[in-house]
């Protein structure tokens, strides 16, 4: 894996996700005053804890070992949502990063994530 470039976020990107996020009424999940992301907010590396109308949304600049969104382009799919392609990273590198980050929560998660994945080899064979 690579590490990820100086620039997590290309601007057509940030300008699209806060077109989105606005859409979506977004804010800070655990700022009191509701802040609501800006362009600076998601321009770099870190990680943006969200609420939106929908619900919470986690947007990641970078995981892993500071891999970003072209280090983990090939281990996507894309998904329908409503109409609306969205590219997502495939499970089994889901799996690989909640093992990395090992935090109590996801390393619980582990067991059934891996088990999908199984379920989903086996329906394809």
């Amino acid at each position: 894996m690579t590490r990820a470039s100086s620039r997590c976020w290309r601007p057509d990107n940030v300008a699209r996700l806060l077109t989105a996020l606005r859409d979506l009424n977004a804010y800070y999940r655990l700022d009191p005053r509701k802040l609501v992301p800006d362009e600076s907010h998601l321009a770099g590396k870190g990680h943006q804890l969200l609420t939106t109308s929908l619900g919470d949304l986690d947007v990641l600049g970078t995981i892993m070992d500071n891999s970003s969104y072209e280090d983990l382009l090939e281990f996507t799919v894309l998904v329908d949502l409503e109409g609306v392609r969205v590219r997502v990273l495939e499970l089994s590198k889901i799996i690989e990063a909640k093992a990395f980050v090992g935090r109590p929560k996801d390393l619980a998660a582990l067991p059934a994530l891996r088990a999908t994945l199984e379920e989903i080899r086996k329906r394809k064979r």
